[in-house]
């Protein structure tokens, strides 16, 4: 099943991604699929392929061979669409019609890497591609879609449309398509963690200088943020997901390799009970933790390039 975004939620992350050139021609395509098919928003179908490319953004090599993965995977959440309260189960043909939307999203994505000029030359992104378009090839929805986005010419000032070349797989580009709203939002974000870390700054050490970039990079993370405006525990008084806060924390302990006891890093954390949190980050699945495997090992990456950044000084 498939949680869509809800209103609140579409209208904050319309804000990360309108200055996305792709996100602008695909806009008004997407929005008609939703008045006329059932689809999903724009804004939570962009969402959804963003954190498909950032599944293959985490993958080293062979990201081609995860494409028909993730296309199972999409039409099997796609199936049934959680809308607050509200399940809506859906037909197979109408799960594939959603998957074979995002994927058609993260093929253009993944396309505009290209420079202009360099049209006939070899990218990093074409294994992906062709996995793509091999995948559906044979589909009359997928040629639809792809012929209404590139049949789209002219903006809706009468200018030629401009697509500004950008690789998703390249974590630079994730800010470059916010807007000032957006960014602030992140901001906002960082200082909330860092004031409720403070506790946290001698311990840290000379790693408190990389606690705040950290906690941007993570912020940045659209799927991440998300998870951040969550309130867990039931019991927290903070205003921000403390049981995740507590699980990076746990995570920069081990990769760090802090030396001080998990009950005196919660002491100078807060005053209620997080030592299971803090000391069980890996426990997926359980209530100990609020990341899967795979975003954990996102955020263990990021921890480990500022952690090595330190030992290099």
């Amino acid at each position: 099943m498939l949680k869509i975004l809800s209103e609140k939620e579409q209208k904050q992350f319309h804000h990360r991604y309108r200055n996305n050139d792709l996100f602008r021609q695909w806009s008004g395509i997407l929005c008609q699929l939703e008045r006329e098919a059932g689809e999903m928003d724009a804004v939570s179908l962009w969402f959804l392929a963003e954190s498909c490319l950032q599944r293959l953004r985490n993958l080293q090599q062979y990201r081609d061979e995860d494409i028909p993965y993730i296309y199972n995977e999409l039409i099997d959440k796609c199936s049934v669409f959680v809308r607050g309260a509200e399940s809506i189960e859906r037909s197979q043909d109408e799960a594939e019609r959603s998957a074979i939307t995002v994927m058609c999203v993260m093929l253009t994505s993944l396309m505009n890497a290209v420079e202009k000029g360099h049209e006939d030359e070899e990218f990093d992104n074409k294994a992906m591609c062709v996995a793509i378009a091999r995948l559906l090839q044979e589909n009359g929805y997928y040629t639809m879609l792809m012929h209404a986005f590139f049949a789209r010419k002219t903006g809706n000032d009468g200018k030629k449309v401009i697509i500004t070349p950008s690789d998703p797989m390249k974590e630079r580009t994730i800010l470059e398509h916010m807007d000032e709203e957006a960014k602030r939002e992140i901001d906002q974000m960082v200082k909330t963690v860092i004031v409720r870390t403070q506790g946290l700054k001698t311990l840290f050490s000379k790693y408190w200088t990389v606690w705040q970039p950290l906690w941007h990079d993570i912020c940045s993370d659209s799927e991440m943020i998300l998870m951040m405006k969550k309130k867990e525990p039931r019991t927290s008084d903070w205003d921000i997901n403390q049981k995740m806060v507590c699980n990076v924390v746990g995570m920069f302990k081990s990769y760090a390799k802090l030396t001080e006891s998990v009950q005196k890093i919660n002491d100078l954390l807060c005053s209620q009970n997080m030592r299971s949190y803090i000391s069980n980050h890996v426990d997926f699945g359980s209530a100990n933790t609020v990341f899967t495997s795979e975003q954990h090992d996102r955020i263990k990456k990021m921890i480990e390039k500022y952690v090595l950044s330190m030992k290099d000084n």
